[in-house]
């Protein structure tokens, strides 16, 4: 247990950069995609609320710590709230986060006193889910197997890459401060929604990969 707690207090220190991997798109799109379109049909636009049981791998340093979590994503308010604990059910940290602040509710005591705990996981979870999101301002650029939208940020950019069917694949945002990626993969169709069954996201300055596996979802009024 103990060992488990210091891997997750690792979180946050440097660690060698994994390999960038981008999504496998090899569907050759029959048409051009629009902005407008794939904003509006991808599901992070829609203002519905989800509750989601997942498994997670978190990697860093060489180690592998895998978690269960229990979430609810309310996008309509642009707020979700999650428990992780590990496979025997020990709850290491009960987290809420909106796209500007985060509240953590409980926690170990081992991970309540490591300053920026809460700060870094919220801000792993609001990049999956909430911040940022794409926008019809942001420049197009259609290719064989996609749609990349891209904006400008000072010394960086911001990316969204989306499928031939319109569906979000990669978020990747690259700046002197932040150099990061979110790939979202396995799609499947859920109360007439398509949603990701796995997603990675990429911290490449702290060194840390979380995959995530969506086991139970459902949608609520």
């Amino acid at each position: 247990m103990k060992r488990i707690i210091l891997s997750l207090v690792l979180l946050l220190v440097a660690a060698c950069a994994p390999v960038p991997m981008g999504p496998e798109l090899t569907e050759t799109c029959e048409r051009e995609l629009s902005a407008d379109e794939v904003i509006d049909q991808q599901w992070l636009s829609r203002d519905d609320r989800w509750r989601m049981r997942q498994s997670a791998l978190l990697e860093m340093r060489g180690r592998k710590i895998p978690l269960e979590g229990f979430m609810e994503l309310d996008l309509g308010r642009q707020r979700l709230h999650l428990v992780a604990m590990n496979e025997m059910g020990l709850v290491f940290f009960e987290l809420v986060v909106t796209a500007t602040d985060q509240e953590l509710r409980r926690a170990l005591p081992q991970l309540e006193q490591q300053r920026g705990l809460a700060e870094g996981i919220a801000n792993s979870l609001r990049r999956i889910y909430l911040e940022p999101r794409p926008s019809p301002h942001d420049q197009p650029q259609m290719g064989k197997t996609s749609l990349r939208l891209w904006r400008s940020l000072p010394a960086g950019d911001l990316a969204f890459v989306f499928d031939c069917f319109g569906n979000l694949r990669e978020i990747r945002q690259t700046t002197d401060n932040e150099r990061w990626q979110v790939v979202y993969d396995n799609y499947q169709t859920v109360s007439a929604r398509e949603l990701p069954e796995k997603i990675v996201m990429n911290d490449f300055h702290q060194g840390v990969t979380l995959t995530l596996w969506l086991r139970e979802v459902t949608l609520t009024p």
